[in-house]
């Protein structure tokens, strides 16, 4: 029997084995009705034969499924190969099951099975698109699926919350329908905890990597850049290590470029050449789809919009995850205050207990922060504050009121 061995094709550790052995395999480029499987072979001498087994029925079906017509014959090369395989004529918004079928001299040798998602058919202009990362990479319309690894985990949110945020090993990507390219107006909101920092780390990027044609989030230990590739807008920020930030950038039909972090606004430049090319993919956690200047950290809450937020829907995404508009029917924390207008004292009416109280001027500033239910507000300037409340039990609500 000849022998094959499979390696971690983005990795640097070996997996031998003295018979045909299957390590890493890994599904990319998932659209509504493709993918691609690529794997890493090594086989010891002669050739090898691998095709691709799919199957929208389950597991079990593997053993009666299709098999890809694109088999890929190899033969010895510096005893290494790396089949790519194209699934085509897939059903969208179907989830498929997939392994590797190797033949050897004596027979079939199989991989394990794994799965995708193909990605749904959205409606022009299906904006908002929204990811929170709730113990799924779907959007909340269960239309566009990222793509999971299987060392991809969930973790705690800056609330607290128990799964409810990302982590991802190598990054991600997935199609994005209708996403704004050219020179359309566009914002991307994002919360981010990193959790190591290297030189250049990628938060999400779109387009070309080269020339004006990109768009994305990017930082180091002491800078965050929202950049076209070869250019930037940037703000200084060196708090970001281990603590949740919450990013907005935002690019309006005058080719203004804004960067907020925390809801304040850090960066405004404009950019007449930003020129995003319309290259499909949208790559989350790392750069362009490669391992390296990956982000490493948490991930949670991003929101794509098709036009250019306003300072106060910021605001409102930072204090409340939702814009100004949808703020003050769509809380889940039943809460009041009084008096409002308000002087010297502003009284927080709720049945739980408070797990903190927090007040932000219209810029997005944090001005005052407690958890008792009356604070005093009477060094607050006259004008407009939006309160931020979260109860023991981590339920939010955003209000807002007038200092006189």
């Amino acid at each position: 029997m000849k022998k094959l061995v499979l390696f971690l094709l983005f990795g640097t550790q070996f997996l031998f084995a003295q018979n045909p052995f299957f390590g890493y395999l890994t599904s990319d480029q998932i659209s509504t009705n493709s993918a691609r499987v690529v794997i890493g072979a090594s086989v010891s001498s002669g050739t090898s034969d691998f095709n691709i087994q799919y199957s929208s029925v389950s597991v079990a079906n593997l053993s009666v499924a299709p098999s890809n017509t694109n088999v890929v014959t190899v033969s010895i090369t510096n005893n290494y190969l790396y089949p790519i395989f194209s699934l085509t004529s897939l059903s969208a918004n179907t989830t498929y099951y997939w392994r590797v079928r190797a033949t050897t001299s004596t027979g079939f040798v199989y991989s394990n099975a794994y799965s995708f998602t193909t990605t749904a058919i959205a409606p022009s202009g299906n904006f908002p698109q929204i990811f929170n990362f709730n113990s799924s990479v779907k959007n909340i319309e269960n239309s566009i699926s990222f793509e999971i690894g299987p060392n991809d985990t969930y973790g705690d949110d800056r609330n607290g919350n128990p799964n409810s945020a990302i982590q991802l090993a190598n990054g991600t990507q997935t199609l994005v329908p209708n996403i704004p390219v050219g020179n359309s107006a566009r914002s991307f909101s994002i919360w981010i905890k990193p959790t190591s920092i290297g030189s250049d780390n990628h938060v999400f990027g779109y387009g070309m990597a080269s020339g004006e044609s990109a768009y994305g989030i990017s930082f180091n230990a002491s800078t965050v850049y929202n950049f076209a590739w070869n250019t930037n807008i940037s703000a200084s920020n060196s708090s970001l290590l281990n603590q949740w930030h919450h990013i907005v950038t935002t690019y309006d039909a005058s080719q203004n470029a804004k960067m907020y972090i925390d809801g304040a606004l850090v960066s405004n430049q404009n950019r007449p050449n930003w020129n995003t090319a319309s290259n499909s993919y949208f790559y989350l956690g790392d750069r362009f789809g490669s391992d390296n200047n990956s982000f490493v950290g948490y991930l949670d809450d991003l929101k794509i919009y098709n036009y250019a937020l306003s300072q106060a829907d910021i605001t409102s995404l930072y204090t409340n995850n939702t814009l100004s508009s949808q703020d003050f029917n769509q809380n889940n924390l039943k809460v009041s205050l009084y008096p409002n207008p308000a002087n010297d004292v502003l009284n927080i009416e709720t049945d739980l207990e408070l797990k903190s109280i927090e007040i932000y001027n219209i810029q997005g500033q944090k001005v005052l922060s407690s958890t008792q239910k009356q604070i005093n507000v009477s060094d607050l300037a006259a004008g407009i504050y939006m309160v931020k409340i979260q109860d023991a039990k981590n339920a939010i609500a955003t209000k807002k009121f007038m200092k006189e």
